[in-house]
């Protein structure tokens, strides 16, 4: 049970035809004409071919509610995604993004481009990791780079280590070891200089 990626089939051409008719709103898309249901399923049958494609049916508790689609362009993936109105309020989009991110290379980044006006899908984008990049006419384009994101995980589970250390240090020092302190804020810092190095992959 629960929130899943499955890849798109040919039989599913119809069900990501009509959910996006039936949820147009143009607030939402930024392209706002709608093809006809054969140029939809031509569309459709070539975008599985390539290679660049990766379409995902979204479900729910084993129900179709979405549907979640990335089209590497240059050395970047284009995000498009949409909930069915029925299934919307429960976190869904941001789950299915989250579960994505697991399908791609860590050096991967990716790109939505979001209408200026839809202020839903900006924040529900900046509150997993994309930063607004610049705005193109009322497009606002945000990114993710997922290999900046591992580095964060990275800077987390040192700090962790480090949180410990200074735990240690506080008990030898009650015990009055000034020797055995030394040793840890050797560890300490040398964690730390990891960190700091860390930290200067991120603002390249």
């Amino acid at each position: 049970m629960g929130i899943k990626l499955a890849a798109a089939k040919l039989e599913n051409s119809n069900y990501l035809f009509y959910l996006r008719k039936s949820n147009f709103n143009k607030k939402s898309f930024i392209k706002n004409k709608s093809s006809n249901l054969v140029k939809h399923k031509t569309w459709f049958r070539n975008a599985l071919k390539n290679t660049k494609h990766k379409i995902f049916i979204i479900k729910f508790n084993e129900k179709f509610c979405g549907y979640l689609r990335l089209e590497k362009k240059n050395k970047e993936y284009v995000v498009s995604i949409l909930i069915d109105v029925k299934f919307r309020k429960k976190g869904l989009a941001t789950k299915a993004l989250i579960l994505a991110e697991k399908k791609l290379d860590i050096n991967s980044v990716l790109k939505a481009e979001v209408n200026f006006n839809n202020m839903a899908s900006i924040a529900m984008f900046s509150k997993i990791g994309y930063v607004k990049k610049y705005t193109n006419n009322k497009v606002l384009i945000m990114k993710k780079n997922l290999n900046k994101v591992k580095i964060i995980d990275r800077i987390e589970k040192i700090r962790a280590k480090n949180n410990g250390s200074w735990m240690n240090i506080l008990r030898l020092a009650y015990k009055n070891a000034p020797k055995e302190c030394a040793i840890l804020m050797s560890k300490i810092y040398k964690d730390d200089m990891k960190i700091s190095k860390l930290v200067k992959q991120l603002t390249k």
